[in-house]
């Protein structure tokens, strides 16, 4: 089975790595730290300059990477290039009531780099330098490409309209791992679930194109965003909201290998294979 999950990023460290663990006892079991990185497409309408950014979280619990990490000593303000795969996994999400003070827990769904390689590339003072470096930078900054299978049916396709009056399309697909991450939980966590939100004549191409089941090869970014999601206290039954770091993949083009609709018929996994 074809296999692609590739991430490049260049961009800016935003605060210093955190460590989980105790450095000094050797005993360190993930590093994370987020970047700012730009999308090629940094001219808006009327070829004015409007850079969009994406802030994706990196993690890994590779000892290896680890200590590559701690000895790059990055700081704020470095300019460093990661090569790594679209990863994500469960995580409990803790945030307190603001009526009752009371900490509440939930299940989230991280969507993180994983990293394999990490080197520094330079490093600025100001956020202007910065920003100036990843305009220079833009078509490297931000890249991602995965062959991935929907897996979900159609009716659950979510369409809509952005802000700036895009019309999108979202849906999850599932992307076989092509390395094994330190942190699996056993032989069947080999596989990764990102959302995929397409945009536009891609969009277009999507509704025509995808049902359960469909392979796709996508070239595209990773796109960050900051929802707020509701939840309810369990010890006061008060309503509040609390933001979630969230991320999926846009893509610049994708290409349908099998198991697609073609002309309004769909395709047999046998007619695709011919």
């Amino acid at each position: 089975m074809a296999k692609e999950n590739f991430i490049l990023l260049r961009g800016v460290i935003k605060k210093k790595p955190k460590f989980i663990g105790n450095a000094e006892e050797n005993t360190i079991k993930e590093a994370i730290f987020k970047m700012t990185v730009i999308r090629r497409d940094i001219f808006g309408r009327g070829n004015s300059f409007e850079p969009k950014m994406d802030y994706p979280i990196v993690s890994t619990s590779s000892p290896e990477i680890i200590r590559q990490i701690i000895d790059l000593n990055l700081t704020e303000g470095d300019v460093i290039e990661v090569k790594g795969t679209y990863k994500t996994k469960g995580i409990e999400i803790k945030c307190e009531c603001p009526n009752c003070h009371k900490i509440n827990s939930f299940s989230y769904q991280l969507n993180c780099v994983s990293p394999q390689f990490v080197q520094r590339m330079a490093h600025f003072d100001t956020s202007a330098e910065g920003l100036s470096y990843l305009k220079n930078h833009a078509e490297i900054s931000n890249i991602c490409k995965v062959i991935g299978t929907v897996c979900v049916s159609g009716e659950n396709f979510r369409n809509g309209e952005s802000e700036n009056g895009d019309s999108f399309l979202k849906y999850k697909i599932a992307v076989n791992r092509k390395i094994k991450e330190f942190d699996s939980v056993d032989k069947e966590d080999h596989v990764d679930y990102p959302y995929v939100c397409s945009f536009n004549d891609v969009a277009a191409g999507d509704r025509k194109m995808l049902k359960l089941g469909t392979m796709i090869y996508i070239d595209g970014f990773v796109h960050t965003s900051a929802p707020s999601i509701g939840v309810l206290c369990g010890e006061c039954s008060t309503e509040f909201s609390t933001r979630v770091q969230n991320m999926n993949i846009t893509p610049y083009s994708v290409e349908y290998l099998r198991d697609y609709i073609d002309n309004g018929f769909e395709q047999s996994p046998e007619q695709t294979r011919e």
